[in-house]
């Protein structure tokens, strides 16, 4: 059994998944600026997420602030539903 505690913090690939839509989507709306991401760690260069930036998102796919390409629309709407 592994004692290894969770992390309270996401990494970008974990919060894409989190949200139905794939990485590159994710990436995109960093780069186009429509979502701005916590500061990347200096040691590794990861972006450490919290829940609460998870639920911002989904909130603002389902307001549809955030573009969500056809093919992950069903995916994003799944997830949203579990939620």
């Amino acid at each position: 059994m592994s004692t290894r505690k969770r992390s309270l913090y996401l990494v970008s690939a974990e919060v894409a998944d989190a949200v139905g839509v794939p990485m590159q989507t994710l990436s995109r709306w960093i780069k186009t600026k429509q979502v701005i991401p916590p500061e990347q760690n200096p040691a590794n260069q990861y972006r450490s997420w919290l829940p609460e930036h998870i639920t911002e998102l989904k909130h603002r796919i389902r307001v549809g602030e955030l573009q969500v390409k056809p093919d992950y629309r069903n995916q994003a709407r799944r997830c949203r539903e579990a939620t």
